[in-house]
């Protein structure tokens, strides 16, 4: 018997690749009605196993069953699926629900809701990226902790550039504020000398690749990572720092206690700016201690973030949709 195909959404075009490495099929939804959602050439190139549709393509095949699973990563997806009562939905965790202030709070109240809704009513299954997520939303669900997928070897840059400088990779990273660190970078920018890498247009001097092949380009000519997203606003690690270990380089990061970072291990740990600031100065001047962090950093990666482990969590995932995906 053919297997059937899984349908998802192109919001998370790098974790996307990550389940990529499953054995399956995948229809990538890229628009809904007037919403573009093309895939992101800079970010990743379109793998092998995933075709990219719209949502009026699909919705026939949705209706006749022609779905073995639906992988949805925001609320928003929930509503447009909520016509066809599907019984074969995954939710991901992407990201925590944010309670720092009481309009998070109603917020993260009513996201809560709405997938109690879905896991009381549909069976929904719910996948979190991470401990620290799972715990946030505070309903069942399973860890399927996400593995950086390696940057093609013909596209990784031959030699690092003349001048030491960081990274931080990120897009709208200005608007979305806390979320992705932006008070504690926005004081780090004047004093150190780092690339901003994604299409950040409020970020003066932010560099916007070209497509995939510049963005590995410019990202693995850099020198070192910097990672400032505070314990109260996230993990402390994301993919795009999980990324830079893989290719070697150490990490300087704010102190969150979900971070794999160990202090003078695989990166430098630092608990306010300033001191942030001193160990990049540090890091910049002192080319075997990059070295020497850098290649512990990717031990880490090796130790710690295996693909393995992510795609045995899917596959058990996978193993328990029911076959007709139809509500009763």
């Amino acid at each position: 018997m053919q297997k059937l195909p899984i349908l998802t959404f192109n919001h998370h075009e790098s974790y996307l690749c990550a389940l990529a490495g499953l054995d399956e099929k995948f229809d990538v939804v890229t628009r809904y009605k007037a919403l573009d959602l093309s895939w992101n050439v800079r970010a990743r190139d379109v793998p092998s196993n995933m075709s990219l549709r719209s949502f009026d393509e699909i919705k026939d095949t949705l209706r006749q069953d022609g779905y073995h699973t639906v992988i949805c990563h925001t609320i928003k997806t929930l509503f447009w699926l909520l016509p066809y009562c599907r019984k074969n939905l995954v939710f991901v965790e992407h990201i925590p629900l944010f309670k720092n202030t009481l309009i998070q709070r109603i917020k993260g109240a009513c996201k809560r809701f709405i997938i109690l809704f879905w896991q009381k009513v549909f069976g929904a299954r719910i996948v979190a990226i991470t401990d620290f997520k799972k715990a946030s939303w505070a309903v069942d669900a399973v860890v399927a902790k996400n593995f950086p997928v390696p940057f093609p070897a013909e596209l990784i840059a031959r030699e690092k550039s003349s001048d030491v400088r960081g990274a931080y990779v990120g897009n709208r990273i200005q608007e979305r504020g806390t979320e992705l660190g932006w008070p504690l970078l926005a004081s780090l920018l004047p004093h150190i000398p780092l690339v901003v890498i994604g299409n950040n247009p409020m970020i003066p001097g932010a560099y916007v690749p070209r497509d995939f092949k510049d963005f590995v380009d410019q990202f693995t000519r850099c020198h070192f990572y910097v990672y400032p997203i505070e314990a109260q606003d996230g993990d402390g690690f994301n993919l795009s720092m999980l990324e830079a270990m893989q290719l070697g380089l150490p990490v300087v990061t704010i102190k969150n206690p979900t971070s794999p970072i160990q202090h003078e291990v695989n990166g430098l740990v630092a608990r306010d700016g300033a001191e942030m600031i001193s160990h990049i100065q540090k890091l910049c001047e002192d080319a075997s201690l990059r070295l020497r962090l850098g290649a512990e950093a990717r031990r880490t990666i090796e130790q710690e973030f295996s693909p393995r482990s992510f795609l045995q969590v899917w596959a058990r995932v996978l193993a328990e949709i029911p076959r007709n995906g139809v509500a009763s």
